[in-house]
């Protein structure tokens, strides 16, 4: 039954290993969906477990542990050498401690020695629930503070989540000490040990289904900011709108006035004054004229922007302006597209975006290039941002997505390390029924 129990001992530490390992890092494109990750840690279990039995020593089931998750690391996660060697320590240490630190306080509870949870069978099953239950709030407690040290301020400890588990490890504690002191019965300690064993259950099954929640919550979160945002862009740019139909129009009776006061004059140097202030009137009147008016609010805003922080911005619209579009879903994908162009001009050498939409059959393309010195962070095949505060920010990348599919579009972006310039291009299917 020991032995049974001790096997019992490993698969959860293993559970529990491997959910901070996905918290941590991320698997590996090639093996996300796939049940390979899992059936290793299976056989890396099960060989840490034969170790554990052959060899009898702490130090080598220490080791053994060590090197199984320093494996899974590094062949199923995104992860460079030294993290996971440091996350492998970490976790080491952190079931070593949660073990004598269970073994020392059951002991010092019935003034035994340290092998006093080997009493019995429901004493040794006690003291690994126990262990393993402290070894979870541990990563628990490592995964949040993570978190929270990596800029994420939206995450929150949540105090009262570690409550229950504290309370558990106090309830455990009383099982054990009626089963050191009385000797219940057969039966007893059945149900003590299946209780307990159910304590131990539900504590990482709330911990996961918070986890899962307050992702979900997260994105939820994330969307709605997003959702407002682009409410927000758009009545802005229907008041630009508005103000700019009000300038065409006073600009239209400026140039008529202009005309009539030369005709009036009869004066080659009243002429040539007006001649000039006509042709500035003209080229202003003409800029931006893409045929779609919130493409060329963009346009107008982003040229601005780019001017005011020195960089270069060319852009080429000349046989499709994404008419197709609504205006919210035109201002989202243009807008998260140059938001992120210029945040990465902005800290480069070159200080350039070159933005083009153009048709080429039935597809209308979408590209922009802009000059990037550092490469894009990528994690499972996915952009992410590079702030160090990333609340909402990175979501553009998947409001970009999301916005593309509305349209048949097919996102595909690419980063050249020898000119330092990242592109992203988005290819429309004609559709008839937008």
């Amino acid at each position: 039954m020991l032995t049974i129990l001790a096997a019992f001992s490993h698969i959860v530490e293993f559970v529990i290993s491997f959910s901070f390992l996905k918290t941590v890092f991320r698997i590996k494109s090639d093996f996300e969906k796939k049940i390979l990750p899992y059936l290793s840690a299976i056989i890396l279990c099960f060989w840490e477990y034969v170790a554990y039995i052959v060899f009898d020593s702490t130090i080598i089931n220490i080791f053994s542990f060590f090197v199984a998750i320093l494996i899974l690391s590094l062949v199923f996660f995104n992860t460079k050498i030294v993290s996971a060697t440091l996350v492998s320590i970490f976790l080491s240490i952190a079931l070593t401690a949660s073990e004598f630190l269970t073994m020392s306080l059951l002991s010092l509870g019935l003034g035994g020695g340290i092998e006093t949870y080997k009493s019995s069978f429901l004493n040794f099953a006690i003291t690994v629930i126990i262990s393993r239950l402290i070894f979870c709030i541990i990563t628990k407690m490592s995964e949040y503070a993570g978190f929270y040290l990596q800029g994420d301020k939206n995450v929150r400890i949540p105090v009262f989540l570690f409550l229950y588990p504290s309370t558990a490890i106090v309830i455990l504690y009383i099982f054990w000490s009626v089963s050191a002191i009385y000797n219940p019965s057969r039966i007893i300690s059945i149900t003590i040990a299946l209780a307990s064993f159910a304590v131990l259950v539900s504590v990482f099954l709330t911990f996961t289904f918070y986890s899962r929640t307050s992702k979900k919550m997260d994105e939820l979160y994330k969307e709605q900011s997003e959702a407002e945002k682009i409410k927000t862009d758009t009545a802005y740019y229907a008041i630009l709108d508005k103000q700019n139909e009000t300038l065409a129009m006073l600009t239209h009776d400026e140039k008529n006035h202009l005309l009539a006061i030369k005709a009036i004059a009869n004066n080659p140097e009243v002429d040539e004054y007006i001649n000039k202030v006509y042709g500035e009137i003209k080229e202003i009147s003409m800029f931006g004229n893409t045929n779609n008016k919130y493409l060329d609010l963009l346009i107008n805003k982003y040229q601005t922007e780019c001017e005011t922080n020195g960089i270069y911005f060319d852009c080429s619209i000349k046989t499709a302006n994404l008419s197709f579009m609504d205006s919210t879903d035109l201002i989202s994908i243009i807008g998260n597209i140059l938001d992120n162009a210029v945040e990465a001009a902005e800290n480069s050498k070159e200080k350039s975006i070159i933005l083009s939409i153009n048709k080429n059959g039935s597809f209308d393309i979408l590209s922009c290039s802009n000059s990037c010195d550092h490469i894009p962070l990528i994690k499972g095949g996915k952009l992410i941002t590079s702030k160090k505060t990333p609340g909402i920010h990175g979501y553009g990348i998947k409001s970009i997505i999301k916005t593309a599919e509305k349209y048949g579009g097919e996102v595909e972006w690419t980063y050249n390390d020898n000119i330092k310039t990242f592109s992203i291009i988005i290819v429309f299917t004609k559709n008839e029924n937008l």
